[in-house]
């Protein structure tokens, strides 16, 4: 058994072991419509169960600020269809720095 190429990077592993720690992607919260623009149209069809927003019962986002730069958030183009983006900042001056990729 070995370590795919990809999870070597320290930003998928910490990604991973949140996941399994029990976190949502940042842009599952329930508010996140005030904060990103989802383009579904961009998202490859198999891929959508990612962008499904968490109800209440499933998680709160208690007063906490949106965090662009979140260990749990995708990049701009990310499961999508031809390199399209699928994430777009409400805030244009944040849309180079959204996801995992800004921070490792």
């Amino acid at each position: 058994m070995g370590i795919a190429k990809r999870c070597e990077n320290l930003g998928v592993v910490i990604y991973e072991i949140l996941h399994a720690l029990g976190m949502y992607h940042e842009y599952s919260r329930r508010d996140r419509d005030k904060y990103i623009t989802i383009i579904e149209e961009n998202i490859i069809p198999e891929h959508e169960i990612q962008f499904r927003k968490v109800d209440d019962y499933e998680g709160k986002p208690y007063g906490i600020h949106y965090d662009y730069g979140s260990a749990m958030h995708y990049e701009r183009a990310v499961e999508n269809i031809k390199n399209r983006t699928t994430i777009v900042t409400k805030k244009q001056t944040l849309y180079k720095i959204n996801g995992t990729n800004y921070i490792f």
